[in-house]
């Protein structure tokens, strides 16, 4: 930082500040020779004064920023800096009371040129003091910074070797995994299920390891399932094949119990037959009974009809008999066969009616 303030303040402000002593030098020593001044010269002296004073100021600045970051500058430079501000100041006074702001121009001229050549020499004389100093602060600059630049330049290849030593062990450990992998995978391929890759690192190729093994137990599992689920339709394959042998055998009794069901159900075809002939020939025969009661319970209700009407004769007759009083035994003994006659007949007629109702049943 110190020697940016003293490149700042001297070296680079010290030229612009001597150009500008000797052009306030030049022209105010050939105002100072005619005795006379013009308006444009003074603005001019005036503006060159003030650019002076502004550079003056700005040099000052930063060269005390610099003894107070460097205090050991401050007794070598500080001596000649402040003889440069006080030529600089006494040649400006000259220059204001003399020139700018006097009545009349009655000034020595080699008095105004040799003042403003003492302020020259104080330049250069400050400017040789501070130039060997900044370029012994810039060579330490540069030597740190070129110690920076080794640093960074040996920090650079121990990066880059370690980078490639990381890259190499990277790549034959990528190699050493990836043939472990290859290995473990042909020992699959071939029938293998329980091969494992083993890695002693706790890298990525870690984590793809135990992928591999992870997808080789998923494997191992899927396969186990598909033998147990084989055993287990072999196993169902047997019994279907014992129960297919028991179905056959009951196919072929079956298909016996069926021939002797034919041949059975061919018997029954037959005795239904004789059993329909008889059935046909025993509706004939009730149809013929059913026609016979018909008539005999006509005969029958005929008969009934005949005693009813005989029953009320014997009845008129009984009523008769009895009006006539019981004058005579033998009219009595007659009525007595005339009741046992009228007792039979009506036992006949119950006969009859029993008869007819046995044949009307064996008609329906």
């Amino acid at each position: 930082m110190v020697d940016d303030y003293l490149l700042g303040s001297i070296i680079s402000k010290l030229p612009p500040l001597i150009e500008n002593i000797g052009q306030v030098r030049g022209i105010g020593a050939g105002v100072a020779a005619r005795r006379s001044v013009t308006v444009e010269q003074k603005l001019q002296l005036a503006t060159l004064a003030a650019l002076t004073k502004s550079v003056v100021a700005t040099a000052h600045d930063g060269l005390y920023a610099a003894f107070r970051e460097n205090q050991a500058l401050e007794s070598q430079l500080q001596p000649y800096w402040d003889k440069t501000e006080e030529a600089i100041k006494v040649f400006l006074g000259m220059l204001n009371n003399r020139i700018i702001h006097a009545e009349s121009i009655n000034m020595d001229p080699k008095d105004y040129f040799a003042a403003g050549t003492r302020v020259i020499d104080r330049s250069f004389e400050t400017y040789d003091k501070v130039a060997p100093v900044l370029d012994a602060l810039l060579q330490t600059r540069i030597h740190k910074l070129l110690k920076k630049s080794y640093l960074a330049w040996g920090a650079a290849i121990s990066v880059l070797f370690l980078v490639s030593y990381l890259f190499v062990s990277l790549f034959f450990s990528i190699q050493h995994t990836v043939s472990k992998l290859d290995q473990a995978s042909q020992c699959m391929a071939g029938g293998d299920l329980s091969v494992r890759v083993n890695l002693a690192t706790s890298d990525e190729m870690a984590t793809v390891a135990e992928s591999f093994n992870h997808m080789a137990n998923s494997f191992g599992g899927i396969i186990l399932q598909i033998k147990q689920a084989t055993e287990q339709i072999a196993s169902a394959a047997e019994e279907l094949s014992a129960t297919s042998n028991q179905m056959t055998r009951g196919v072929g009794s079956q298909t016996e119990q069926i021939f002797q069901a034919a041949a059975a159900m061919e018997e029954m075809n037959a005795t239904v037959v004789d059993v329909a002939n008889n059935a046909l020939q025993t509706a004939e025969a009730v149809s013929q009974a059913a026609e016979t009661a018909e008539e005999g319970g006509v005969v029958v209700q005929r008969a009934i009809e005949g005693m009813n009407r005989i029953s009320a004769k014997v009845h008129d007759a009984e009523k008769i008999i009895r009006t006539l009083g019981e004058s005579s035994d033998k009219i009595g003994e007659i009525v007595g066969v005339i009741e046992e006659i009228a007792d039979q007949t009506n036992l006949l007629a119950l006969n009859a009616a029993i008869e007819a109702a046995r044949f009307c049943l064996q008609g329906t």
